[in-house]
This record gives structure tokens, sequence and C-alpha cells, in this order.
């Protein structure tokens, strides 16, 4: 190979070695710039106290279907202003149950979609059990994707319905808005839930409170949503209920206290 060759190859390898380390210097640089406006979303632990509904107020409404549920059906947050006896008046509305979602990533999500998924059909089997073992008449309870009533006449003939899929405009980084955004757990869970928990703990086999296990379904929710660049980002978390304290007396009035904790699909 003649030298003048041999300076053209060289200054080939050359141009082509600075266009290969531009290209890595760009996708870095775009990399960079993509984590920059990232969105990440994430919820945070919940502590509450389960009570009554009839316990919140000084003469309970005998016709009200509401007042006659003897579950632990009002979810209260810990330091919440309207526990206990902060109630005290004649009548008090059943209140929904919210857990603080946040955006702690650098950028903005938006057309943010929550898809539900709820466990009632393992929810209404556990309950169908224990309401044998109450002996009520069966169904006690019916169960679907989106609704769950109560059909035993002691327990209140109530009916709860919800969306399975909601909408949030956008969420803002925490840098900019420390406030969190309130999701509210689909409220036939939260009441299924808080029978499952009456019905376990006030069951007249005394036996089976020690050697069963209590085990509440977990509920899913998953997340889409996009960034300001558009691109689209996905995310889902296993809700699990932590009953810590349960408290049921002779007159079969049931408190407990819990947790709501999250966690990433394995």
């Amino acid at each position: 190979m003649k030298p003048d060759q041999i300076i053209a190859l060289i200054a080939s390898l050359g141009t082509w070695a600075a266009a290969v380390a531009t290209f890595l210097t760009v996708r870095q640089i775009r990399k960079q710039s993509e984590a920059s406006y990232r969105p990440e979303l994430t919820f945070t632990r919940t502590m509450f106290e389960g009570v009554p509904l009839n316990t919140l107020v000084n003469s309970p409404p005998q016709m009200s279907a509401l007042y006659k549920n003897p579950s632990p059906s009002v979810w209260l947050k810990t330091g919440d202003e309207h526990t206990g006896d902060k109630y005290g008046g004649d009548k008090a509305n059943l209140p929904r149950f919210t857990v603080p979602l946040r955006n702690v990533g650098l950028g903005a999500a938006k057309n943010i979609t929550v898809s539900w998924s709820v466990p009632m059909d393992e929810l209404g089997k556990q309950l169908e059990e224990l309401g044998a073992q109450h002996k009520l008449s069966s169904p006690c309870f019916k169960c679907k994707h989106n609704s769950f009533q109560i059909v035993a006449e002691s327990l209140g003939q109530i009916w709860f319905s919800w969306r399975n899929e909601a909408t949030i405009d956008y969420l803002v980084p925490v840098a900019t808005q420390p406030e969190p955004y309130m999701v509210e757990l689909p409220n036939g869970y939260v009441q299924a839930v808080s029978m499952l928990i009456f019905l376990f703990f006030t069951s007249p086999e005394e036996t089976a409170k020690k050697t069963r296990s209590f085990d509440i379904p977990v509920l899913k929710v998953d997340f889409e949503y996009f960034d300001i660049g558009d691109h689209k980002h996905h995310t889902s978390f296993n809700i699990e209920i932590i009953a810590s304290g349960i408290f049921p007396n002779e007159d079969g009035v049931c408190h407990f206290f819990g947790a709501v904790e999250f966690k990433k699909p394995s």
C-alpha cells in the first residue's frame, strides 16, 4: 500500500471514529434529556382505623340500611380530623377512602389512565363461606367486577358500585406541587374487605380464628401516562390491606387498625 493510500485510510478511520463518538454523545444527551422530564408515580403508605358507621353518630336512624351494617366500613386515616367523636351528630355520610399519589419524577405526567383489578370473585367466595358460619341464608352477598351487594337483611342490604377505570389530567412533580393527588379506592372493595374482617373475627366457630389463615385479597392498579415529550409510560402496584389490630366486642361491634401498603409486582 502506497503512503498516500495509508494516509487516506487513516483519515477515513479518524472520520469514522469521530462520527461514532458524535453519535454516542448525541444519544447520551438524548437519554439525559428524556430522564430530565421523565415522571414517576408512587403511593404513600397510609395508616387508618376502621369503625362501623353507626358508632360515629349519637342516634343512628333505625330505617337506614347503612347504619344497620355492623362491619367497620368507615376507614378513617390516622390523624384525620374527622375521626371518632368528631362526628357526634345524628347523621354521618359514608366517606370515601382515598390514598395519596405523588409524582416523584422530574417531569410532569399527563393523560393518566387508572385501571383497577378488583378481586371480587375471591372476596365473594370468602364472604359466602363466612356467611355460612354465621348461619346466614345463601347467597349472603353478590360480587361482580364493578359492584358489591349485601343481600343478608341483618347486615344492611346495601349495594355499592364503582368504575374500574378513571383518568387524571396531569400530575406535576412534588418539587412543584408537594400536595398529593388523592386517589379513591373502589368503595365496593373497601366495603367487602370490612365485611370480611367483621365476619371472620366475630365467627361463632372459635377454632376458625386460630387455625385458619386470614388473607385479604390484593387489589391491583395500573397506570398508563405520557411525559411532556409524549413518550408513553406504565407502572402498576399491588395494594395490600394489613390489619394490625382487630377488636370485636360482645355487642357484635368490630373496630380495627390497619395500613394500606403499595408494592410493585415482582
